[in-house]
């Protein structure tokens, strides 16, 4: 199981933050954010599939379950991308 940096772990929390901004408001959320938090949690994967983040409250714990909540946050917005996220994880 790796570790993510603090960059990494930022990263993962605006990605999750932008999928729940997709669903809530959804004309005041950029495709093109949407498109790089779903590359930059994509390329984490690969990386360190088993990656836990630190404890946060009401938050996903591991970098698994961020995907599985941007990809249900994303699927009424943005499809595809949900699409992707979940054919990138096996189980999504």
């Amino acid at each position: 199981m790796a570790d993510l940096t603090e960059e990494e772990v930022l990263i993962v929390r605006v990605a999750t933050a932008t999928c729940l901004c997709s669903r809530l408001a959804p004309a005041e959320t950029d495709a093109a954010d949407v498109e790089l938090y779903v590359g930059e949690l994509l390329r984490l994967y690969a990386l360190k599939p088993g990656a836990v983040l630190a404890p946060q409250a009401d938050s996903p714990d591991d970098l698994v379950s961020a995907i599985g909540f941007c990809a249900e946050q994303l699927a009424a917005t943005f499809p595809a991308y949900a699409a992707k996220l979940r054919g990138a994880v096996p189980g999504n």
